[in-house]
Parts: structure tokens; sequence; C-alpha cells
């Protein structure tokens, strides 16, 4: 679907050719997952004086085909003076399988997602548990990062969490979830050297309660009941 900010003058011609095919062209293809279509779209109307806004359908089952989360997806614009593909700001619609931008420079467009790649070498990782609220049975935790180079953390980044030890702990404040089913929270735009992440684990509620003299002796330190270890990843976009 395609729609214009302005009503076109009578003998613009729009032309929209779907290629159903694997993408072979663009230098940066070891960067980025492309889905296998594109669309090249030319028209009559010149490139910078006209906006758009377009819309293209996705099949779930092909982007969990390609190993992608439909949360990460852009649409890519070809760039022909520097044969790359760019992302593009992107709307998705996860209720009616659409991924949607704003343009005002016909192209070729394809749906896919920024490879991400694992920086926990280049970092100084802190990982603490917080404090454990017995209403809600969350216990909260604090992931610190440190650039271990001259280098500074830029873009957008995320945090997965993995190697829970205890069964039915699990991450509560996460943004989404990878392909092989582990949680992440996605930090966007990060800059500097240093990062700080809160996190809530949601910890399993059993039936018997902490005994009152536990509560008596330690009533401020109730958390030490909830001890777990999990380990974390950091990747960032390529």
């Amino acid at each position: 679907m395609m729609k214009f900010d302005d009503i076109l003058n009578i003998g613009t011609t729009v032309f929209v050719d779907l290629h159903n095919e694997f993408i072979g062209f663009g230098e940066n293809l070891a960067d980025i997952t492309l889905l296998p279509s594109f669309w090249d779209i030319t028209s009559s109307l010149v490139n910078g004086i006209f906006g758009a806004t377009i819309s293209f359908d996705f099949n779930p089952d092909t982007i969990a085909d390609f190993n992608l989360e439909e949360d990460n997806l852009s649409v890519f614009i070809f760039d022909e003076t520097t044969n790359k593909w760019k992302a593009l700001p992107s709307t998705i619609d996860m209720n009616n399988d659409t991924i949607s931008f704003i343009t005002s420079h016909f192209s070729r467009y394809a749906i896919g997602a920024s490879k991400w790649k694992d920086i926990n070498d280049n970092l100084k990782i802190k990982k603490k548990l917080r404090k454990y609220n017995p209403k809600t049975n969350i216990r909260t935790a604090e992931v610190k990062i440190k650039t271990l180079h001259k280098e500074e953390l830029s873009g957008d980044l995320r945090l997965i969490v993995t190697n829970i030890d205890k069964e039915g702990v699990f991450l509560l404040n996460n943004t989404g979830t990878t392909t092989d089913g582990m949680p992440y929270i996605k930090i966007e735009d990060v800059s500097g050297k240093h990062l700080k992440i809160p996190l809530e684990f949601q910890l399993p509620i059993k039936e018997e309660k902490i005994k009152e003299k536990h509560k008596k002796e330690d009533k401020n330190d109730t958390h030490k009941f909830k001890k777990f270890e999990f380990d974390v990843v950091v990747q960032q976009l390529i």
C-alpha cells in the first residue's frame, strides 16, 4: 500500500515491480539478513519533492525460517551511490503482518534485519542482585557495562539473559525474545563508555512462606532467601 502526502498531478506514473528472488547485490550483504524478495519502485516524480508512506506485507513463517525476530525488522533501501543497503526507520504492525516507512525517494526496497555480534570480550561486566519484594515475588538486579578500550559504546545494543540457575525464574522486563528463546533487553541509541541496565526477575511462587523468625532476624534482607545466578551476553548491531 502506498499513500502520498499530497494529491498527485494528472499524468503522474508510479510503477512497483516485485521480485521474488534472493538478493545478490549490495556490498554489505554480510552484515544484514534480507528476505528473498525486493520491490523496485520507479516514478515520474522527482525524488525529494514528494512524501509517501509505503507498507509492505510479510509472512511470519518466512521471518521464522530466516531466524529473524519480528520486532527487529526494518525496511532497507538500496543506495546506488554507495552500493549498500541502508535501514530505514520502520513501523511494524504485528497484528496485520505489515511494515511501513516514510520516504521521499523511490528506489529498491527489501525487508530484513541487521545482524548482531557479541561484544562481551570488549567489555567489563558486573552483575548484582538487588531488592526482593515479597508481595510481588519480584527481585531486581543490575548489570553494569564498561568498555575495556578507548572505543565508546554506540548505536543499538541488546542484553541477552542466559543460564538462570534456578527453576521457574524468568526475566520480567525483557523487550523481546531471540529465535532460540532467550529473553533480551534492547537499548537504543547508546553512547559513552558506561552503561547501567536494570533487570526485574519473576521468582516462582511457593505455597510455603518464610518463617516468622526469619523475618524478625533479617526483615530487611528477605531477598537473601531468593538467590540465583545468571549470565548475560551483550550484542551490538553490525
